[in-house]
């Protein structure tokens, strides 16, 4: 216990074990190419930056995963599809014109909600919604598309005139951009599948026709197959896909913890790569190695759960003398545990839940100085006259570190 030493207190003629803190040395590390941290299995959804024992800090994260829409930046700001029904172009949310069919077919995510849209005249057919926007703010609009017969699609204002146009071969182009369109971009997917965005920027406010999808038919029955479209809020960016139903959808693609653990809103399908570029802290010991590691974090807890903790006022001293214990040179954070006040309680469940509030207690500091992510606490009556414990404690990534049971001998009233 090289961490554990002996103060004595001359004014009450005793000694007390004291546990000094590790000194953390903080290092910046950046990670400036793409660092692969998790690989989708379709279930999970939560996934450690850095799987190891260290503590990390002050993080700054580029998150991506690639699947079957690419290689995408996901966004921890939340993003909203408008439109309704994005997986059933033949819905009647959809205003048609020179659609003679829209019949359901394998989209690029392995499900039935692609479209093969065919159009029953010559010229411009089309789906769109109408959507409320205002002057001057930018909308993002995008769809997935495969050629047909015809291989050229837009994305389109009808009420404010604007277009953006792409043909559907090879890598794929970006054709024209006229009116409130702009900053157009396509982004081949394989097998035949494109993604296709752009930015609409109404010029008045208004609920208008400033989304939808066409193609211009040169025959009866020219087609080609859509999927996915997604109109965003103001300010949003396309991003990945949001599949909508009967109302608009809003997600944020992740939440990350300061501890550098990321939650995704959806699982990632089976295969994805999840990787990650920024710059984080990484917290070692100045002495003696990782604190996570050794015997170091056993002495912290034995120390923090047999020093006696100073009384608090109102607290009960069970000798009946005014003596409330504790270390004379505590500062603003108090060592020890407060289980000595239970010695003469009864062995009832309220003195469990004592015995847990005082435990948590004592370990807190533990978790405040980035020792330890949490711990998990029970307490039960072992046998007579003995309150028992166990506690774990866990990583920053959640996996375990070490389990340690510890037991008191009660001299407390029985019943």
């Amino acid at each position: 216990m090289a961490d554990a030493t002996l103060m004595w207190d001359p004014v009450n003629n005793r000694g007390d074990l004291v546990f000094s803190p590790p000194t953390l040395l903080q290092q910046a590390v950046s990670v400036a190419s793409p660092a692969l941290f998790g690989v989708g299995d379709g279930i999970a959804t939560q996934f450690p930056l850095v799987p190891s024992a260290n503590v990390i800090s002050n993080i700054v994260a580029s998150i991506y995963r690639n699947d079957w829409q690419g290689n995408q930046l996901l966004y921890a700001t939340p993003r909203t599809n408008g439109f309704l029904q994005s997986t059933n172009l033949a819905s009647g949310s959809w205003v048609s014109s020179r659609v003679g069919s829209a019949t359901a077919v394998t989209g690029p995510d392995g499900s039935t909600h692609a479209y093969n849209v065919v159009a029953n005249a010559v010229g411009s057919a089309y789906l769109y919604q109408s959507m409320s926007v205002v002057a001057g703010q930018a909308y993002p609009i995008s769809v997935f598309a495969k050629a047909g017969s015809i291989s050229a699609i837009s994305l389109h204002s009808f009420t404010q005139a604007g277009d953006a146009t792409f043909s559907l071969s090879g890598a794929g182009s970006v054709t024209s951009v006229t009116g409130i369109a702009s900053n157009a971009q396509i982004t081949s997917l394989g097998g035949g599948w494109y993604f296709c965005s752009a930015i609409m920027t109404p010029t008045s406010t208004a609920s208008d026709n400033v989304a939808g999808i066409d193609f211009n038919a040169l025959v009866i029955g020219d087609n080609v197959t859509f999927f996915g479209p997604q109109f965003g809020a103001a300010g949003n960016t396309a991003g990945s896909y949001i599949p909508t139903t009967t109302s608009a959808v809003t997600v944020t693609d992740y939440t990350l913890s300061a501890s550098g653990s990321v939650a995704l809103a959806a699982a990632p399908v089976f295969g994805a790569q999840l990787t990650w570029t920024g710059t984080y802290t990484l917290n070692t010991v100045a002495a003696g190695g990782f604190v996570q590691t050794g015997n170091d974090l056993q002495t912290a807890i034995i120390i923090s759960l047999f020093t006696d903790r100073m009384a608090q006022p109102g607290d009960v001293i069970p000798d009946g003398s005014n003596d409330p214990r504790g270390w004379w040179g505590d500062d603003d954070v108090p060592i020890g545990s407060r289980m000595w006040l239970l010695k003469r309680s009864k062995q009832i469940p309220e003195t469990l839940q004592l015995a847990y509030d005082y435990l948590a207690e004592a370990l807190q500091w533990l978790i405040d100085d980035g020792v330890v992510a949490r711990f998990d606490i029970s307490v039960q009556w072992a046998r007579p006259s003995v309150l028992g414990a166990q506690i774990t404690a866990y990583k920053q990534n959640g996996t375990q570190l070490m389990t340690g049971q510890y037991a008191w001998a009660w001299s407390g009233i029985n019943t």
